[in-house]
């Protein structure tokens, strides 16, 4: 029973998060706008998919980057920065619960919202629906190493008003998958960004057309964002643990 206690306390950690990102307003909304974007952008291309070739490609493109930006970056990021600027995190840890559970539970909360964002701006672009299922999951997964840097800020940063700069990094890091599927010029700068693999996958689901670069290209920078999310995310965590047992002694 000791064992089957932390996965209980997680799981309930992790449906607490979920509730608390569909219940606040300002995640729905900022995730609401990005689809209503992909939505207006189709129905400005006639709702097909097939209109042109590079707004096809931006549209899915769009419904790649949305979801991680605005749907699951946010819930991570402010979840966390909420949780330390309140001072809910030492009553959370005389309850048992650890940093690492803490953290695991908002990225298990910022996946889930990713997903259905995704869901949502594939149906807003008219994707077929034979795609909507592999694609959701697909670009969910392949989201994480993006996922794990914005975690890693969320770690480190103790209050709202320090999350605006870095918010900018996080659009500079995520838009151009969005622009390079317009602007091929900005393609090379794309490539080599985490948000990348999924874009190649939600095209490649939908139209089947590979990305340019290759698929071995794409995988190497998908496996060094991954690692390097994780390393960052890991360093967080070593900091933020010896700034918390400080403030414990003060």
């Amino acid at each position: 029973m000791r064992e089957v206690e932390p996965l209980r306390a997680l799981g309930a950690l992790i449906l607490r998060d979920i509730g608390c990102a569909l219940r606040t307003p300002a995640f729905v909304v900022v995730a609401g706008l990005g689809v209503a974007l992909c939505w207006l952008i189709a129905q400005w291309a006639d709702g097909s998919l097939l209109a042109d070739e590079r707004l096809r490609r931006f549209l899915l493109a769009s419904a790649t980057v949305v979801p991680a930006l605005m749907g699951g970056g946010s819930v991570v990021l402010f979840l966390l920065v909420e949780e330390r600027e309140h001072g809910a995190c030492p009553t959370l840890f005389r309850a048992g619960i650890s940093l690492g559970a803490m953290v695991a539970s908002k990225v298990a909360a910022a996946l889930a919202f990713t997903a259905l964002t995704v869901l949502a701006c594939l149906i807003a672009i008219g994707a077929p629906l034979g795609c909507w299922a592999p694609a959701t999951l697909a670009v969910t997964a392949t989201s994480l190493p993006f996922l794990l840097v914005v975690t890693a800020l969320g770690v480190t940063l103790r209050a709202y008003a320090q999350t605006g700069i870095w918010s900018l990094v996080l659009v500079v890091l995520a838009l151009p998958s969005q622009v390079a599927e317009l602007d091929r010029a900005v393609a090379p700068l794309a490539a080599a960004l985490p948000l990348e693999a999924a874009t190649a996958v939600m095209i490649w689901l939908v139209t089947d057309e590979a990305p340019a670069e290759g698929w071995p290209a794409v995988g190497a920078v998908f496996a060094a964002w991954l690692a390097a999310g994780a390393a960052l995310l890991a360093a967080a965590l070593r900091r933020r643990a010896r700034e918390d047992a400080d403030e414990a002694e003060e």
